[in-house]
């Protein structure tokens, strides 16, 4: 699949720092793997996942990569199918990531739980 051999040729590469990977359908399986490579990646700032199918699944693998990475700072995942655990797991990595300054997961399925727990993230 397209979006694991580019995940995998992320966990290596040394100089992007911007990539837009947007409206590919990589679902779930695509996320997960370019989750996989944000947990080893030292030198992307942004990424942009927006409009990739992605559920709670990708959603999880996600926020479990911003737990550990510090290089970051933009990801965009608008436009998925992101529910409120998606956005719950979200929320949750923010507590411990410290690079992270733009997170845009507009145009989801965001409820009041999953909005609630960015509130108290964001104390």
């Amino acid at each position: 699949d397209g979006a694991k051999a580019f995940a995998e040729a992320l966990k290596v590469n040394s100089t992007l720092t911007q990539l837009d990977v947007r409206n590919n359908r990589m679902k779930d399986v695509g996320a997960k793997a370019f989750a996989e490579a944000l947990k080893v990646n030292s030198t992307l700032t942004q990424l942009y996942v927006w409009d990739n199918r992605m559920k709670d699944v990708g959603a999880k693998a996600f926020a479990e990569a911003l737990k550990v990475n510090s290089t970051l700072t933009q990801l965009d995942v608008r436009r998925n199918d992101i529910q409120e655990d998606g956005t719950k797991a979200f929320a949750e990595a923010l507590k411990v990531n410290s690079t992270l300054t733009q997170l845009d997961v507009s145009n989801n399925g965001m409820k009041v739980g999953g909005a609630e727990a960015f509130a108290e993230a964001l104390k």
